[in-house]
């Protein structure tokens, strides 16, 4: 297989590089003589751990398409994002399964798709109920965490959903984040009304739990979500 070349600006130094690809393997750099301020600047792909939709897409109005997944694919790549999640929302369960399946269908038939797809973000509907932190999301359908009806979905992914966004405000959220644990999906906390010691007992119950978007505001800095779970084992702030 023979080489290719492409000369650019290493993103750390500001040198100028020019790298050996074979295949989709980078084989060789060596550096250029002088300044080239010409060239494009070289990096490593960047990876978004939330995507809903982007160029008109939207992954949470239903019925979308195989191909709009493609062409997400392709409009993040020219932004600079080289693989991502997925974002499904609090939806009907029938709604959901159709979401997973389109976005897998995508996978199976554009390979740009499956190597950009590095799983699928469930948004709710185990979210907070409560105006104000749980967004945009329907309270209608909000409900405690229930085991089953994940498992319905992530059998439906293929085991596919990788990070879970829920509100640990529900009596039942510790042992439903140790199995999803157990079950290798990371749980995030977000859109949650929960109390500093219900995210404490999350981030007991949870190697790595997230800290996210959607958390109800409060005039002390000591009794917000973030401030509170960073503080406790295993918890950690995420993206928003």
């Amino acid at each position: 297989m023979p080489m290719n070349t492409i000369e650019g600006i290493h993103y750390q130094s500001g040198r100028a590089i020019r790298l050996g690809i074979r295949g989709e393997r980078i084989e060789r750099v060596e550096p250029l003589p002088g300044k080239r301020p010409d060239l494009p600047l070289l990096a490593p792909g960047l990876t978004d751990l939330q995507v809903n939709g982007y160029g008109g897409v939207d992954f949470n109005t239903l019925p979308f398409r195989e191909e709009d997944v493609q062409a997400v694919v392709r409009g993040l790549a020219g932004q600079g994002v080289t693989s991502f999640l997925p974002t499904l929302v609090t939806n009907r369960s029938e709604a959901i399964h159709s979401g997973i399946r389109t976005l897998l269908g995508a996978c199976a038939s554009y390979p740009e798709v499956r190597n950009a797809l590095e799983g699928i973000h469930l948004e709710g509907p185990f979210l907070s109920r409560e105006e104000g932190p749980r967004g945009a999301h329907d309270p209608g359908l909000m409900q405690a965490p229930d085991w089953d009806l994940f498992r319905d979905w992530q059998r439906e992914a293929q085991g596919r959903i990788r990070i879970l966004t829920l509100s640990p405000e529900w009596e039942n959220a510790p042992e439903f984040i140790r199995r999803c644990s157990a079950d290798g999906t990371l749980v995030a906390t977000g859109h949650t009304a929960a109390t500093p010691e219900q995210i404490a007992e999350a981030g007991s119950a949870v190697p790595a739990c997230q800290v996210t978007s959607g958390t109800r505001p409060t005039s002390s800095c000591p009794a917000t979500p973030t401030t509170s779970g960073s503080n406790s084992p295993g918890t950690s702030s995420g993206p928003r």
